[in-house]
């Protein structure tokens, strides 16, 4: 009864006009958006991917690439949608893009989806095995190539729905967020196969499917019960959150009173007394001018005096660089965190190296005309990820903003030193309350599970935060407000997970199985 309620449900979904089918895949793309952070109503993207699937068996051709620009877009433009609050911030003068943000940005990555539809309906029908395979492979290798093309974009990745339950986050270890979300899309699509199969063959899909899910989470349990979270309780860190609104963050008359928040909120306390302290402010928090001015210093050094045992400050820092005898307007300028000691001297400087197009530099701006639209020439990118090793400090690895949403890029794997744990700085004012600083703050938890090592977030309006090796939060200040609570910093795993090791290899070793798999079922089927 059950199962032909589910099969005359299939039916109906394959039969209706293109039109309406193009609707039904807007609406199943829209429908998983709650899926990800910080909802994680994981049962949503079954729902989502299950009514995709059926639909696109009936496709082909331009059809299927439509349909999956939809399905695409409908995703997209629902979990993307607080992009656009940035040009709304008080001042901005470029409120007039807000259309085109809201709705340019998902009709482009929604071309990723399409292209993975046209791919999985090229090859083998949805009903068979082979189909089902061959779908998986195209969206999650189109999802890869979402975060590496023209820079990449891997936001609302699907395997990112984990982040509600860890255990099932911790297979991050071993291939990262690109064989999670491989994995998930296998899962998501499953019912959808199930209800095009033959009985006998759905009934063997959907147990696998259950009794791997079943093995993951076992998997992801035994693991956090293996390591449980170690404090360093020689080291505190402290992830500065001013709660500067983002409408006084640029304002030349307000620099000062901005610095003297970032002061008051590192001020000693008694937990100081006896232990190491990072100071952590967040990203640009002292612009560069203010670095020159020897008053400045002076009022660093002054509450940096006031600890008794050494303290570090670990801030963001608008940067320029110029020649000497150099025009003003050939200065160059770089988003960079740097690292003081108690007597506020430089001990090392990092570049921000993965730049956010058209927010931080223009693509292609020698070759198009943006002058007339645009006063900023953009920041100059950084050498890439590195490994800073000062003093009596752990050696880490700064990630400055987005840099931080970027799987396998969050450490130098050329260098000899392993980072032993990740400082991410960022500005999240820009968006406001909404979804956006949320599931930025998650995606460093993967980041944490994938390197096995601990993060530390500093961000001005929130979300700061300190994370564990295997993805727990142990410590989180709420959007909008202030915050200068000391934390002991985690200790890392004693070992370098997989990931950390091999990056995306586990994930294009599946990805190519699964592909030859597809293929040789497909084939020997029409022999």
């Amino acid at each position: 009864m059950t199962s032909s309620f589910f099969r005359n449900g299939c039916a109906r979904l394959q039969a209706p006009s293109f039109p309406l089918k193009m609707l039904v895949a807007l609406v199943a793309g829209a429908v998983m958006v709650p899926a990800m952070p910080p909802y994680g109503l994981w049962p949503l993207l079954l729902v989502g991917f299950t009514t995709f699937y059926v639909l696109l068996s009936t496709l082909s051709g331009w059809r299927a690439f439509a349909a999956g620009w939809a399905f695409g877009f409908g995703y997209f433009a629902c979990g993307l949608y607080w992009i656009a609050n940035a040009l709304m911030v008080p001042g901005n003068d470029y409120a007039w893009v807000y259309p085109f943000a809201i709705a340019g940005l998902p009709a482009v990555l929604a071309i990723f989806t399409a292209v993975a539809a046209v791919l999985a309906r090229r090859f083998a029908p949805a009903g068979t095995f082979a189909g089902f395979l061959i779908f998986c492979v195209a969206f999650g290798g189109m999802e890869w190539l979402r975060g590496h093309l023209f820079t990449g974009y891997p936001w609302n990745l699907y395997g990112y729905t984990w982040a509600a339950l860890l255990p099932v986050a911790q297979l991050a270890s071993l291939g990262g967020a690109y064989f999670l979300t491989l994995v998930t899309i296998i899962w998501a699509a499953l019912p959808g196969y199930a209800l095009l199969a033959a009985p006998r063959h759905a009934a063997r899909a959907l147990i696998v499917g259950v009794l791997s899910f079943g093995l993951v989470i076992a998997f992801g349990f035994i693991r956090m019960d293996m390591h449980p979270t170690i404090l360093r309780h020689d080291i505190l860190v402290r992830a500065v959150q001013p709660n500067i609104a983002q409408e006084d963050k640029w304002n030349p008359r307000k620099a000062y009173e901005n610095f003297d928040r970032h002061l008051v909120l590192s001020e000693p306390k008694a937990e100081n007394r006896d232990k190491t302290t990072i100071l952590i402010w967040p990203e640009t928090a002292v612009p560069f001018y203010m670095m020159n001015d020897p008053s400045a210093r002076v009022m660093l050094r002054t509450v940096m005096e006031g600890y008794e045992m050494p303290v570090y400050l670990v801030t963001g820092l608008l940067r320029r660089d110029s020649m000497a005898g150099a025009a003003d307007d050939d200065a160059k300028f770089y988003n960079s965190l740097v690292v003081l000691n108690s007597e506020a001297e430089n001990l090392a400087i990092y570049d921000k190296a993965h730049l956010v197009p058209f927010g931080e530099y223009i693509p292609f701006q020698k070759f198009m005309p943006f002058g007339p639209f645009v006063q900023f020439s953009g920041f100059v990118a950084g050498d890439g990820p590195r490994t800073l090793s000062v003093q009596a400090l752990p050696p880490f690895s700064p990630l400055i903003c987005y840099e931080v949403i970027f799987p396998g890029a969050a450490t130098d794997r050329t260098s000899a030193d392993r980072p032993q744990w990740l400082v991410n700085i960022t500005n999240d004012a820009w968006y406001g309350d909404s979804m956006g600083p949320r599931q930025h703050f998650i995606m460093t938890v993967f980041r944490a599970i994938e390197q096995g090592v601990p993060v530390v977030r500093a961000a001005n309006t929130g979300i700061s935060g300190v994370v564990d090796p295997v993805g727990r939060v142990i410590h989180k200040a709420s959007l909008f407000t202030e915050n200068d609570a000391n934390v002991p910093l985690p200790a890392p795993l004693d070992r370098p997970t997989l990931f950390s090791r091999y990056t995306d290899i586990l994930f294009f070793l599946t990805l190519a199985t699964m592909l030859t798999g597809g293929l040789a079922l497909h084939i020997r089927k029409r022999l």
